[in-house]
């Protein structure tokens, strides 16, 4: 069985019952061994004293589980912890007992891992209109932080991998949105410890099941093709996700093929690109009251943006990034 053990303080907690049955609502085969009243056994809560908890799963358990995320369509199962997978002999006996193994996570990748694309049910409590479209391109987190002093709050990393064969973004209307859940709070700050309300790249949006995040990324930030967008994130508590994931070009917003989802058709977005000139020594850059057009650059084979009026100052060439009058937006291509 896969189980784990707690020791509990009696001191502050209730006594714990010699033996509990969780149940799961299900339309299982009313043949199932563990089918009482109507509803499916999935996990065993035992006891061997007052102060330890037991909870146990078995092959059954995990059969009504899987079928359940089959029927309604969900995206998956979690495991709050893996405390002790086993594997048994065909013929147990005292010297050859069951032992350490893999027979329940084994169990559950062939139960999922052809189960096919999902449905919108995961969507239920999102506060972002579902994408009509997929396009071949996929957001995940990905770099977490493994150093104990940034262990928290969380510092990971948003990558968006562009696999549709042309250049993305680069225009003023290219925006990522996905939902974590509200389990964690809506504080998320950007690379520089920004809010949104202090002007930062994420824009959460809190709600009761899932906060909406959002970044536009920056006027001339593209995404060559096979290549990624790194966009550092951080956030306070442990999450699943992104999910309901989106990214809107020219007014289409487009599902990753990552999100797996039923019923939506592929189609490539429109190719990106920049058009933004060489930076000018003789020019004054004043985005106080220049279009954006006019004061993002290109320079060494990158491409910045004046953060205030400037004249002379080559981009990327000051002592300090914070104090120097350019932003770096990416590579020019």
């Amino acid at each position: 069985m896969l189980h784990h053990t707690w020791v509990v303080d009696t001191g502050y907690r209730n006594p714990i019952p010699t033996r509990e049955v969780y149940f799961l609502q299900t339309d299982d085969d009313v043949t199932n061994p563990r089918r009482i009243g109507g509803r499916v056994n999935i996990a065993l809560v035992l006891s061997e004293g007052p102060d330890e908890l037991i909870v146990a799963e078995d092959e059954q358990g995990i059969d009504a589980v899987t079928d359940l995320v089959k029927s309604t369509g969900a995206g998956g199962v979690m495991m709050w912890e893996l405390g002790g997978d086993y594997s048994c002999p065909a013929d147990v006996q005292p010297d050859t007992p069951c032992g350490m193994g893999y027979t329940l996570t084994t169990r559950l990748n062939a139960k999922l891992g052809n189960i096919g694309a999902y449905s919108n049910s995961l969507r239920a409590g999102t506060g972002g209109a579902a994408p009509t479209v997929t396009a071949n391109l996929s957001v995940e987190m990905v770099n977490y932080p493994t150093a104990t002093a940034n262990l928290w709050p969380l510092q990971p990393t948003v990558r968006i991998t562009n696999n549709t064969g042309r250049t993305l973004g680069g225009g003023k209307d290219t925006k990522l949105s996905f939902d974590i859940p509200a389990s964690t709070s809506p504080l998320v700050k950007d690379a520089n410890w920004q809010t949104g309300a202090q002007v930062g790249q994420w824009q959460p949006a809190a709600g009761s099941t899932f906060h909406r995040v959002s970044t536009t990324l920056d006027y001339c930030q593209i995404i060559p093709a096979g290549k990624s967008l790194d966009l550092p994130i951080i956030y306070f508590l442990p999450i699943t996700g992104p999910v309901n994931t989106s990214l809107s070009i020219g007014g289409t917003a487009y599902a990753p093929v990552t999100d797996n989802l039923k019923g939506l058709g592929t189609a490539t977005p429109p190719a990106g690109g920049c058009s933004a000139g060489n930076w000018d020594a003789t020019k004054i850059y004043s985005p106080a009251s220049q279009p954006i057009e006019q004061t993002t650059v290109t320079y060494n084979g990158k491409v910045w943006k004046a953060k205030w009026e400037t004249k002379g100052s080559a981009p990327g060439t000051g002592a300090d990034a914070d104090q120097e009058p350019w932003k770096l937006i990416g590579s020019a291509g």
